[in-house]
């Protein structure tokens, strides 16, 4: 099955990095064709180098525990990663072994896309310097991070069911003392799980986003309304917190929120 899509026209009408325009067409052609011929899984090459390199942007980005979880083994129920334990080195021996040919992408050997600089500098510096064993040391984080993410996410929807006020079509209203009971890592929990069950996902969604939803909540002045990704609004009254979807979409500039104080 064969696809192709304007990568450079959906970045612009999207504001998408180059790479996550490509990465969201590619899925959506695989999940249409899933789609369109019954098949019940969709498997992806992903391996074991490509989780060290996604998870050192991620703490070069300064990341929380959902992005140390790196790359999931199953996204979605249906989006499966089985070489995910394997290595880069260890998947060529086996394609050379049977005499498969592979494709490589050409735009992998560009250092001008940060994770190629990190492939390419930043992990040979950190195995040759630190430790050669850096992509498993990186693979037992990943699946550690993991096992707490979830735990954390099943404290945080309990405590977001019980500070709901009300919930209809693309709106939940939760109760303001419920939300700031609870500490700031369940409280980011609750909001991505509010922001989950009003938009269908928390895609586009990142700590700054949330972080500025619980400003929101410490404000003193209100009515206040927050636009966020995905045609999501904010609305504080000082009693309860809305989540809704907006008809329209609305493209907002962001005030930088101080993240060293905000955690």
């Amino acid at each position: 099955y064969y696809g192709k899509g304007n990568v450079e026209g959906y970045r612009r009408a999207s504001r998408l990095s180059i790479e996550e325009a490509g990465r969201q067409l590619r899925y959506r052609f695989l999940t249409r064709t899933a789609m369109q011929y019954g098949f019940s899984r969709i498997a992806t090459g992903h391996h074991l180098d490509d989780n060290a390199e996604v998870m050192l942007m991620r703490i070069l980005s300064g990341s929380g525990r959902l992005g140390l979880s790196g790359i999931p083994l199953i996204r979605d129920g249906y989006i499966i990663r089985p070489l995910l334990g394997l290595s880069r080195n260890e998947i060529n021996a086996y394609a050379a072994a049977l005499g498969l040919r592979f494709v490589e992408d050409e735009t992998n050997s560009d250092d001008a896309y940060l994770r190629n600089r990190i492939r390419h500098r930043l992990i040979p510096f950190l195995k040759e310097t630190f430790n050669p064993g850096l992509h498993r040391a990186l693979g037992r984080l990943a699946l550690i991070s993991a096992d707490e993410d979830h735990l954390l996410n099943e404290i945080g929807e309990k405590a977001l069911k019980d500070a709901i006020v009300s919930e209809l079509n693309n709106s939940l209203t939760i109760s303001r003392s419920g939300m700031r009971q609870n500490g700031a890592a369940i409280q980011r929990r609750m909001l991505r799980a509010a922001i989950s069950r009003v938009k269908g996902d928390t895609r586009g969604f990142g700590l700054h986003h949330i972080e500025l939803i619980r400003r929101l909540l410490e404000s003193k002045e209100y009515p206040k309304t927050l636009h966020l990704p995905g045609r999501i609004l904010a609305i504080c009254d000082g009693r309860v917190l809305t989540l809704t979807l907006s008809p329209v979409s609305h493209r907002v500039r962001f005030a930088r929120v101080n993240l060293d104080e905000a955690i």
